[in-house]
Formats: C-alpha cells, structure tokens, sequence
C-alpha cells in the first residue's frame, strides 16, 4: 500500500519485530565482545600466576635447557665455549630431541653442532683415537646406558665413554682403544638390553667389551613413573592420533597441557580434568612393591645381557651409578633414600663384572660441583668416575 508520498506504509507489528531484532542483535554482539575481552584478560592473569611447566623430556621445547645448567659446574671448558655447549643443547630440544627406533621405542636424533654431536644411528661422537695409535690391534667397547652415559650438558669430549677411552688408552698403548656412546638420555636397562640385541644383529663391527651404567632410571621409572618406559605415552599418542585421523576428524579443540585454564584446574587439584593425558598403564602397586619390582627387572636384565655377551663373546661389565643430589646453599650431597634401597638389596648378592661405584664421588674436593645440574655430573665428577670403572676394567679383563 502506497501513502501519499509514495512510501510503502509499514505494518508496527513488522517495525516492532525489527527493534526487537535490532536490540537482541546489540545485546549479543556487546555479550560476545566482552566476553573475548574478560577472557583476554582472565587468560594473562592465568599466565602470570601459573606459569607453564617445564617439560624437558618430550619433544616440545617449553624453557631453555641452558637454564638449568651451572655454569660454574664447569671445569675443563673456557669460559666462551660454555655458553655454545649448553646453548646447543637448547638446539637438540629444537630439533626433536628424539627420533623413532624399531628396536627401543625412541632414540637420540641426528645432531651436528661444536661440541654436541649424534649420528644418524643415534650414536653420540667420542673424541677421536690419538693417530699415534694408529694401525695398532683395535680394543673396542660399547657403552649403554642413560643421559649419564649420554654426558647430558657436556661436550663431546668430556662425556664418560670419551673420558673412559682417554684412561684407558693411556694404560693400553699396545691397543687402540675406542668406546662407542650409545648412552640415551631416559633409557633404562630393559632399553639398553634391546639396544645391545639389536647392535649386535646390526654393526659390522662387533664389540670386545660392552659396559653398562644403570641404576637411577631403573629405579624412578617404575617407583616413580609407574611406568617402565617413560616415553611410551608420547608413542602411543602419536600412533592414537594417527589412527583417529584414518576413521575421523579431529577434534574441533584440543587443549596443550599450557592452556591457562588448564593449568589453574591442575594447581587446584583436579587431575582427573587432563584433556592431554592418555591413560597410563602399568604397575599399580604400592610404592614398596614397585621397588621389588624394579630390583627384579634390573637382576633379570643383567642377567640376560649376560648370556647374550657370553654367546657372542662380549665381557660385559655392569656398574651401579652413583646419583648425587646437590643444594647449592650447603653444598653437601645428598643420597636419595629409595635409591639407597635399590642399592644395598643390589650389593647383596654381586656377582662377577657387576661393581658398585656409587661412592666413587667422596674423592671429589669438596670445592667442585659434582653435577652440571640436578643430577648430571661436572666433567671433573666424570673424570673421577671415568677412571674408576678404567681401573675395574684393567683388573679384570685379560686381553687377547
């Protein structure tokens, strides 16, 4: 219906809807706006009081490796490079830390830096024979173990498999002496035992002696992880994932374990709220029984090992590891108590080529840190302990 102007006339139920709609529209655009707005807010105040974890062992880089190194901890190294050497460790995290392996789950991935480098087998570089030694019959020895035998924030030439060969060519000289790393950092000794399997169906070249440092990660995987290997979580998530991408779309949100809300409902206590955590399986018994547990698999894997070496004609050696804990304020080391446990049930019934190191540190001045970290020992400490187990060696292996 035309007016007398020609407009259309409008209906006041329609002009009345339309207000309506118009109000509805500003409420909730204002309601959506400020609520990005207060959670914005809310979300930087979440941030500032709980800040994200450190989680150095999984492939995501979180905090700076470097930052919890000591740099005073370091004694053999001038002052310039210290800052490269753990400046590439930040780089490792960087790069993936880990890559896939048949045979152990996870392994150290290819690293090419100044003082840290990892092959493409995961093997971490040792410092080179002295040439004098060249053309000389080779005595060559594997070694396994953890980020301790890895050398975890040293270079390369002061790890304990390159400290060790150094000990023990000065007292062979009518060898060449030449220690491969396999250490990798979490590994354990049920690792370590199929590491050594696999390298020997694998390398050409075999080893005449193969020596393992375990104790600490054997221990707090099962008693504290409740889990014997740490990284099958991470495993079993990206495999999980990559069977829900073949049937499914994924999901529309997926929350990292630094969400802020997250991580306030986790401060709270509310662990079962854990969007990011698969459920773990494994042992659930109490603490008392997990240390049985983790005595029994480490006799069992040192004694398999055993039979393997004497079946290929390898002496294997087996050490158990010291495990200092350092307060800065008094200097004093500190012996965890449940490792004391694992330990003396351990010494109980040695038997041959299985030694106890674990107080080789009371030589170390008390002046010197023995750790670069929390637990990782200073390239004096691992000159000690380097030296140690070159002497046990020499007492007990006869060489052909």
């Amino acid at each position: 219906m035309l007016n007398s102007t020609g407009d259309f006339n409008q209906r006041p139920e329609h002009t009345s809807r339309l207000k309506r709609l118009e109000r509805a529209y500003q409420t909730i655009s204002t309601l959506i706006v400020s609520t990005i707005l207060i959670g914005i807010i809310v979300f930087v105040i979440l941030d500032f009081l709980f800040p994200a974890e450190d989680i150095f062992w999984t492939a995501t880089h979180y905090r700076p490796y470097s930052m919890s190194f000591n740099k005073d901890a370091y004694y053999f190294i001038n002052g310039g490079d210290i800052d490269r050497v753990v400046s590439e460790y930040d780089k490792l995290a960087i790069s993936g830390h880990w890559q896939v392996n048949p045979w152990t789950g996870l392994i150290n991935r290819y690293f090419k830096g100044q003082f840290l480098n990892i092959d493409r087998n995961g093997v971490r570089r040792t410092i080179s024979p002295s040439a004098e030694y060249s053309g000389k019959p080779p005595l060559i020895i594997w070694v396994f173990g953890g980020s301790t035998m890895f050398g975890w924030g040293l270079p390369d030439q002061y790890t304990l498999p390159s400290q060790l060969q150094v000990k023990l060519q000065s007292r062979i000289p009518e060898r060449q002496v030449r220690c491969v790393n396999f250490g990798t950092p979490w590994f354990n000794s049920s690792h370590e035992a199929a590491l050594f399997i696999a390298n020997l169906r694998t390398q050409k070249e075999q080893p005449h002696i193969a020596i393992f440092l375990d104790g600490y990660n054997d221990l707090s995987h099962i008693v504290y992880y409740n889990n014997e290997a740490p990284l099958f979580n991470e495993l079993n998530a990206a495999w999980e994932s990559r069977i829900s991408s073949f049937k499914a779309s994924p999901p529309w949100i997926t929350l990292s374990p630094n969400f802020p809300i997250y991580r306030l409902v986790r401060r709270l206590g509310f662990r079962r709220f854990d969007p990011a955590q698969e459920k773990k399986e494994g042992l659930h018994e109490g603490k008392a029984e997990r240390l049985k547990v983790a005595i029994s698999r480490y006799r069992f894997n040192r004694r398999m090992i055993k039979v393997i070496g004497r079946e290929f004609g390898v002496a294997t050696y087996f050490f158990l590891q010291p495990v200092p804990y350092w307060t800065d304020k008094d200097r004093v080391t500190i012996t965890q108590p449940d490792y004391r446990a694992f330990h003396e049930n351990l010494i109980q019934n040695n038997d041959d080529l299985f030694f106890d190191i674990t107080g080789v540190l009371a030589t170390l001045d008390p002046h010197y840190y023995p750790t670069v970290d929390h637990s990782h020992y200073s390239d004096i400490a691992t000159s000690i302990i380097a030296s140690r187990i070159a002497d046990l060696i020499l007492k007990t292996y006869r060489l052909k």
